[in-house]
């Protein structure tokens, strides 16, 4: 089935009173933020500039957590990773009401298989252990600002995925969407052209669960013979991985809930209606951004936790650098462009927008 998008109903939530749980579900919510922990040299990941790259993603999650439980305050928060949850992060993860969950790692990619940051394909381990309860799996340096109950009952039973508006033909850590449909050609024999979803969130509930696990590992078994026999056009990374196995399934699109937003010097993709999306990706803030709200997230008596949600919402676009600029901001951003447009003489418009994470 072809992925259908569903009509936004605008939150009315105003204040930071505790909602009780929504009328569609008879327990909370689960939210899960899935992130496996191995040596440094494996956790690589470019828009990371800090000396411990693992304790920048501790920090990002921290600030997730925080923002889930912002604004649904009755969803069960779960890290779920192949290690326990690290002594120096567990007073702050506790304080937040995150339980820690731990399962094995068992689908680790041979050297040479993926572009980079091994810990990425840990997602598929996750999703195989679901069940057909409304769960929800967000990336660790997301910002949720409006009630993702909302955003589930909306789905009206279906599973969700974030389509990009990418090009056919435009190239993804080596491979495409024309390309996926040749490598989807080779496991099932369809070539339908399919969407890509971005990895920062997916929504599984319902019937529809059981097939995506056994899509996501037929494609990972037949990605890893492919490898083994020397091609290169293989589906190499998570979301490849996962674009099979929601293809043609029961998925409902969350575009217009959730965005991949650039704000690096040389790449800005911020728009003007981000403030009425349900979750930001911020990519590009791990060592900014969410460095400055941890601070505040540990802190009970700061503006995190005590402003009204409309204030809130209006402050995390400052500390995340999506409203007015400074006018040094704006000149580090204008040079931070000349200098892209002049490596690359042009800037792609969807590059521009959605990178990798």
């Amino acid at each position: 089935m072809r992925h259908t998008r569903v009509r936004r109903r605008r939150s009315t939530t105003t204040t930071a009173r505790r909602q009780p749980v929504s009328q569609g579900f008879s327990q909370p919510l689960r939210v899960l933020v899935p992130f496996a922990q191995l040596d440094e040299h494996e956790q690589i990941n470019p828009n990371i500039q800090a000396a411990n790259p693992v304790d920048r993603y501790f920090e990002c999650m921290k600030v997730a957590f925080a923002s889930v439980k912002r604004v649904s305050p009755d969803a069960e928060l779960v890290f779920i990773s192949n290690a326990p949850l690290p002594e120096r992060h567990r007073t702050d993860f506790e304080a937040l009401g995150v339980a820690s969950e731990v399962i094995p790692f068992l689908h680790k990619a041979p050297q040479g298989f993926l572009p980079s940051f091994q810990a990425s394909v840990f997602v598929l381990d996750v999703v195989a252990g679901l069940d057909e309860r409304p769960c929800i799996l967000l990336d660790p340096d997301v910002v949720v600002i409006r009630p993702l109950e909302e955003l589930v009952e909306e789905l009206g039973g279906q599973c969700g995925a974030y389509a990009l508006k990418m090009p056919a033909r435009h190239m993804y850590n080596g491979v495409s969407r024309l390309t996926s449909a040749e490598a989807h050609a080779r496991i099932d024999g369809d070539r339908t052209l399919p969407w890509y979803y971005g990895g920062e969130m997916y929504v599984f509930q319902g019937p529809s669960v059981r097939a995506i696990q056994a899509r996501a590992e037929r494609a990972w078994e037949t990605a890893l013979a492919e490898f083994e026999a020397g091609r290169t056009d293989y589906l190499r990374t998570e979301e490849h991985i996962m674009n099979y196995a929601l293809h043609r399934q029961d998925v409902a699109s969350l575009d217009h809930r959730v965005r991949r937003i650039w704000t690096a010097h040389s790449m800005r993709g911020v728009r003007a209606d981000d403030g009425d999306l349900t979750v930001w990706h911020l990519p590009a803030e791990k060592s900014g951004g969410f460095s400055r709200v941890a601070v505040a997230v540990g802190k009970r008596d700061s503006w995190f936790w005590t402003v009204s949600l409309p204030e809130w919402r209006s402050r995390l676009s400052e500390e995340f650098v999506l409203g007015r600029r400074t006018p040094l901001r704006l000149a580090l951003d204008l040079a931070g462009h000349g200098r892209r447009l002049w490596r690359q003489r042009r800037v792609p418009p969807f590059e521009q927008l959605h990178d990798h994470t």
